[in-house]
This record gives structure tokens, sequence and C-alpha cells, in this order.
């Protein structure tokens, strides 16, 4: 280590473990405190927090980026009470979370740029680390993030992996140089108890520091069961461990800085469900998963208020995952699978049954860069891209149901190689108005066809290619009555080709293929204000255009449906979507202050399936909370879902197994003749009303 070093930083995250994060300086800053991570700058106690955010891989207020970007603070994070992605997310104009299947196939989609297949459309960075399970996205946010940004757009050219939609950064706080912590005890209705906390301090005074925090704990039902309507129990389990590892090391250079920045990600998934999703004991399947990421980021930054601003990078990623799938039929269902004097390809889409070992390896290398010149005091334009080359491989083995013999493997390589660029002009109107335009790509690399649970996927079906999208966006950034109001404006549209699409082969496997095109156009409006001393608003809206160009689902005409599926919208998109909050703060007394706050959020309806024939209902969600600042104490009453919204929170489709049972029995003679239902829908219900109490110590 040279003595240019100015800090060292070390973070450790775990789904189940304590996190931990460690920070040691060099010598020429071992006389100041532990380096804060960008915060709020509160100008004064009458004017909207300034935040800091580094979207663009450097410090910059949010109101001088032209990005859209919804931020969110430490002091909101914990004052709205936001425990995951999907709570910031219903406070967030143009993006929905669609935590399907208990949150095992979590779905993000920003922009109306939905998939549900195949790798995610919005990429998830930790402290700059890529995080590519789907596990980590609906995790608890725990007591130790600083910041959450959701920056709108495609984000490739400067953060390359699966950012195609957008990109999600969870920045968590540094350690400090004298003994700190925090501590959240919270009761609530159906004696659900939750305690989470964190802790930091000098190791070394002036020289080594650490945080360790946990999120919450895990809850449980203990009260009284209700009887359901209707079946509504999978039986199975859902476990996780996801550790998360960064080492951070920066060098002030003196004209430039030099970043490194190095990832470690083990994830580890035991899932199981009953998913015949019915009281029928037809089908069973447990995988059990295995996921490793290493990461290794350089990036040089310019320093200093010059005219010309630039930063270049070197980026290298490899994941290698291992995942064992069982998808039995039980039961009965066992023999009639036998008995059915059918070709193996029908047999198979008729009663299922699947043995799976599925390795898979990804390796990227990137080099990336920004160079942005202030041709005026107003006018600045700027350019970035990104060319990466990426090599995925697959093995895959099936074996028998029956006997377990393997019946067929499949081993492939394929090699992707991009260039991402993004272009942006802004121009300062007024030392409190900014407008800006950009032009930017985005790009998803292609993959396998490798595992379906239903027909036998051919050679031609195997692989499918990149998809790619431009997005065109305006946008303003401005700011009212000395500071009182900050209103920010942006429109956009998105030409979106190649698309990668659900279809059905030949013996009717559910494959990935590049089959769409779409345009997506909206407008998201988010404010901010405070009118008067201790009331601060925040609201936004979004409108969201989000449909299919061109697509053609062949095999629905099998099914005597329209295959053609130009013009219907994309999945987990709400047309509309609108946020408002009001947090008041009061002193009642000398040291005590009374804090109250409602955050209300409507999301119209989505729709469920590619046919868009189905969808969950509009929603209206109001959480209330209030209570008692003591110094160092808080107290918290709370009431979450206070309208009682009772829509479905998340629908999919999914083969209906025990449907094809019955058809199946009926057509053997064994039971009453039923049509077959090809798919049937999985609806998650949304949490009802409940109220709580926390209490929370900062010592």
């Amino acid at each position: 280590m040279t003595g240019s070093q100015r800090r060292l930083a070390l973070r450790l995250y775990g789904a189940t473990a304590l996190a931990g994060f460690f920070a040691m300086p060099s010598a020429q800053a071992f006389a100041q405190t532990a380096p804060a991570q960008p915060e709020v700058a509160v100008q004064d106690a009458t004017t909207i927090d300034d935040i800091v955010v580094t979207a663009r891989k450097r410090e910059e207020s949010l109101q001088e980026v032209p990005l859209s970007i919804s931020a969110f603070t430490e002091r909101t994070i914990e004052a709205a009470g936001l425990v995951d992605i999907e709570d910031i997310s219903r406070l967030t104009p143009g993006f929905t979370f669609a935590p399907l299947f208990g949150g095992s196939a979590a779905t993000p989609v920003i922009r109306g740029q939905s998939t549900t297949i195949g790798e995610p459309n919005v990429g998830f960075f930790v402290d700059g680390v890529y995080q590519s399970s789907r596990a980590i996205m609906d995790a608890s946010l725990g007591d130790d993030v600083a910041r959450v940004e959701i920056v709108k757009g495609p984000q490739s050219a400067l953060y390359g992996r699966n950012t195609f939609g957008g990109a999600v950064n969870i920045i968590t706080r540094a350690p400090s140089n004298s003994p700190e912590g925090r501590i959240e005890a919270s009761y609530g209705e159906a004696n659900s108890i939750g305690l989470r906390g964190s802790v930091s301090g000098p190791i070394v005074e002036d020289q080594l520091y650490f945080r360790l925090g946990f999120p919450a704990t895990n809850q449980i039902y203990r009260g009284e069961l209700a009887a359901p309507t209707s079946f509504a129990v999978t039986p199975g389990h859902n476990d996780r461990t996801v550790t998360a590892t960064s080492l951070t090391a920066d060098w002030d250079l003196g004209a430039v800085s030099l970043t490194s920045i190095t990832g470690y990600n083990d994830v580890h998934l035991d899932f199981a469900v009953d998913n015949d999703y019915s009281a029928v004991d037809a089908r069973f399947a447990n995988t059990i998963s295995d996921l490793n990421e290493v990461s290794q980021e350089l990036r040089l930054v310019s320093t200093g208020e010059s005219r010309f601003q630039w930063l270049a990078g070197a980026y290298f990623y490899r994941s290698e995952s291992d995942t064992h799938l069982e998808d039995f039929w039980r039961g009965a269902a066992l023999t009639y699978a036998s008995n059915l004097a059918l070709p193996g390809g029908v047999r198979r889409q008729l009663l299922g049954g699947l043995i799976n070992d599925l390795h898979e390896e990804t390796e990227s290398y990137a080099v990336y860069g920004q160079a942005r010149l202030s041709l005026t005091d107003r006018l600045s334009v700027s350019a970035e891209t990104r060319w990466s080359t990426e090599t995925k491989r697959v093995v895959s083995r099936d074996a028998s149901q029956l006997t377990g013999l393997v019946t067929g493997t499949y081993v492939n390589e394929r090699d992707f190689e991009s260039v991402l660029p993004r272009f942006t002009v802004d121009y300062q109107l007024t030392p409190d108005a900014m407008i800006y335009a950009s032009a930017s790509k985005g790009e998803k690399v292609g993959g396998f066809n490798v595992v379906t649970v239903a027909g036998a996927i051919l050679p031609s079906e195997r692989t499918y290619n990149p998809e790619s999208a431009w997005n065109y966006e305006v946008g303003a950034k401005t700011s009212w009555y000395d500071g009182r109001l900050v209103l920010n404006l942006a429109a956009y549209q998105i030409d979106w080709s190649d698309q990668i699409v659900r279809a059905l082969g030949a013996t009717f496997a559910t494959l990935n293929v590049n089959a769409g095109k779409s345009t997506v156009k909206g407008v998201e409006l988010e404010m901010r204000a405070m009118p008067m001393d201790g009331l601060e608003l925040s609201a936004g809206v979004a409108y969201t255009d989000s449909h299919y160009d061109d697509y053609t689902f062949g095999t629905l005409a099998l099914l005597g449906m329209d295959p053609v599926l130009n013009g219907r919208r994309l999945q987990y998109v709400s047309e509309w979507q609108s946020n408002i909050s009001a947090q008041y703060t009061y002193p009642v007394a000398d040291g005590v202050e009374w804090f109250s706050r409602a955050d209300f959020s409507y999301q119209s309806d989505q729709s469920s399936v590619q046919t868009a024939d189905a969808f969950t209902g509009a929603s209206n969600i109001l959480n209330l909370r209030t209570g008692l600042d003591f110094g160092n104490t808080s107290v918290r009453i709370y009431v979450n879902n206070a309208l009682e919204e009772d829509s479905a929170l998340v629908g999919t489709f999914v083969p209906s197994a025990a449907q094809h049972l019955q058809w199946v029995q009926g057509a053997l003679g064994a039971g009453p003749r039923v049509g077959l239902q090809a798919f049937g829908a999985v609806v998650t219900a949304r949490p009802p009303r409940t109220w709580g109490a926390s209490v929370s110590v900062r010592f």
C-alpha cells in the first residue's frame, strides 16, 4: 500500500448471520474521523435536503445529475418504516415489484420493461457489487442502509450486466471512529415480534473501524389460524443463505482517484413446493441451488472542478452455479404415468416428472468510460460507452423420475460481445432549473433453454439471442421558493427489439425465444416540499404505456386462443402509479418531539399472463406511523394497510398439474371426462391490515 491510500473498506453481509464492515484509512487520514458515505447535506431548517447520489460512479447532487433517479436516504427509510425493495417500489414512480412464488422468482420492473424469464431486466448492486440472484431482491434492508437509489432507464454503459431496464443501488452505512449503535424491538398484531440493530466503533482508534448489524429477525404466526374460504396451503419450505462480501479501496492520487471494488457472493437455496397448487396430492418439486460469484472493478475518476471530467474503468465477473431439481408426480399420478401407452414426449407433457442437474458458468470482461465537457457555464455534453465480452457455459442432465437413469445430456458454450453507448446533453436554465436529453442503448445477453417441466426441448430450440433497446429521454430538475419545493419531470420512449418472450415448443416445452418487439412510453413526476417548518411532503405520479408491438405466441392457436398478442400490455406493469407522503415533527416539550407520518400509494391493475386476459386488481395502500422521540429513544405506533386493501399482491400462470391428472383419468375411463386446462393461476395474497409498536434506542 502506498502513502496515498485514503481508505480500505471490507463489507460482509449475511441473510442469516451478522453483517460487518471494516474501514482502515491511511496514515494521511489518521487525524480524521471515519469516512462517511455520501448522505444528506441539510441546508437549513426550512429547505429540502440536498441528496448526494453516486449513480454515475462519483458523488453528485441529485438535482444536478441528468438522470431520472429516485433516492431514499437512511432518514426516509427509517421514518417510513421501509423494510424491503417492495416497500421502496410503492413510493417510486415507474417502478413495480412482483414477489413471485414467495420471492424466489422476484421480478423488478422499471419503466414497463418486464420479464419473468431468464435473468432479470433490473440490476441489483450492494456497495457497487453486482448481485445476480433474485433471492437478494426481496431480502430485508437491515439496519445498515445509508441510501437506496433507483436509477431508471438502461444503465448498461456504466453498470453492465442486466441493467437493461435500470439499476437498484443499495449503499450501506460507513463505520464510526467513535462507539455508536442502535437497537429496535417491535411487537405487532398476531404476536409478530421483530428485532434489528447495529453497532459500530473503533478497533484501533483513528485507524481501523467496524460496523456489525443484523436484519429483522424471522417472524412466525402464533395466534389462532383462521379457516380459509378456499384451498390456500402449499406445504414446502424456502430456506436460503446469502453472504455478500466486498472489499473497497480508494486512493487519492491528486488529479485522479483510484477505486478498487472486489466482490464475492455465495448463495444457497433450498426451495420445496407443492406445485400442483391444489388440494390434489399430484405434484411436488424440490430445488437445491448453490451460486458463487466473484467480481473485480478498477476505476479511475478525474477530480477537481475543471470543464472536462472523465472516468475510465475495467471490470471482471465470473459466476458458477449448480442446481438440482426434482419435479415429481406423486400418489395415483405415478400409476397413470407408467401405464399410459403414449410417446414419451406426449406422456411427459401430460404427467410431467423430471430430475435435472444443471451446471452454469458465466465469465465476463468489460472496459468502460465516460467523458463530460462543459461547453459553457450552462451547457454540458457527455458520452459513455462500454465494451464487454461474455461467455456462457452450460451442462444439463435429465433423468427419469421412475428409474433415475440419465435420459439426456446437453452441453454448450456461447460467446456474446457488445458495445453500449449513452449520450447526454444538459442545460442549466437558471441556478435552480436544469433540462436534459439523453439517448442510451441497453442489451441483455442471450442464453440456453435447458430445463422445462413440460415437454422436451428440441435441438433447434436450445438457444436464444440477445435483446436490445434504445431509450430516449427528456427531463427537467427544478427547485422553487428558496429551496422549499423540488419538482423533477421525465418523459421517455423505449424501442425494444429482439425481445425475449415466452413460447411453447414443438412438444409444448416452455421456451425463451426472440419473438417480440415492444414500445414503452411514459411520463414520471416527483415532488418534495417543505411548506412549513416541521412539515415535509413528497409525491410522485407515473404513466406507463407498455405493450407488445409484435408478438405471436403460435402455440396458443392449438388451445383455441388468438396467438397474435400485438397491442397486449406486458405483465406486472401498472399503467398508472401515484404516491404521496406527509411527515410532521413538532416539539411538545424540552427534548421531546412528536412524530407522525402517512404514506399512501396507488397502483392500477396489472396483467398476470402474456395474453393479458387475467390481471390483479388495482391497489390503494395507506401506512400510518406516529410516536414520540425522547433524545436517543424513539417510540412508534404503526398501522400497515390501514384501508384493508384485499386485492391480490401478485399472480402468475403455471401448468395446471391437477387438471392434467384429472383429464388423463377421464381419458382412461377412471373418472369423469373434463376439459384440459393448460394453465392455472397462482395468486399471492396481500398482507392484511396490521398494527404494532416499536421502540428504538441509539447509543
